[in-house]
């Protein structure tokens, strides 16, 4: 009799463990961890939504890019970092930050506004034409908290303010990448 109370009440509890739901992962939870590995985690907040960049699957362009170093036709340095959110879809929402003359060490922070040397810029992509773009009065910041040359390892923290040619704004905020770079 002991014994088969104590199979229902592990029963019960195995049923109740089970069935209880797993919540997802929201706003900032969801964004992947700030990490310094090259991982090649890309993410941010888009206007308060979630915003992954995903590997590629299969033919197509890579959802994800970084490229930082010496470019000896512009006898200067120039760093380009992409992700897109989509992977299945020709709409991709996409986001480009990019800068040129400007070398980089692990805590460098840049202000994001229209491109020029000794300023970063960046895009957002919210269809193929819809494009948001900082200028003079949309800015934002980009840190870079790790440079690894010998590992070719970039890390950093972003957010920016963005316009389109109609004046509609994006708020991009938390962003956070993790890459190796080509």
């Amino acid at each position: 009799m002991k014994t088969l109370k104590y199979i229902i009440i592990l029963i019960s509890y195995l049923s109740l463990s089970a069935s209880s739901c797993k919540k997802d992962k929201t706003g900032i939870d969801a964004l992947p961890a700030a990490t310094q590995e090259g991982k090649n985690t890309f993410g941010c907040l888009v206007n308060g939504e979630v915003f992954i960049a995903r590997s590629r699957t299969g033919f197509g362009p890579p959802y994800f890019a970084c490229e930082y170093g010496f470019n000896s036709e512009t006898n200067s340095f120039r760093f380009y970092l992409r992700g897109s959110d989509r992977i299945q879809s020709s709409n991709r929402n996409t986001i480009i930050i990019s800068f040129n003359g400007i070398s980089l060490i692990s805590g460098t922070r840049l202000d994001i506004r229209e491109l020029q040397d000794g300023y970063a810029n960046a895009i957002y992509f919210k269809t193929s034409i819809d494009e948001f773009n900082t200028n003079a009065t949309s800015k934002g910041e980009i840190t870079i908290t790790k440079l690894d040359e010998s590992k070719r390892i970039i890390s950093g923290t972003f957010w920016f303010d963005a316009v389109n040619e109609t004046g509609e704004k994006v708020e991009v905020r938390e962003g956070r990448f993790d890459m190796s770079y080509r």
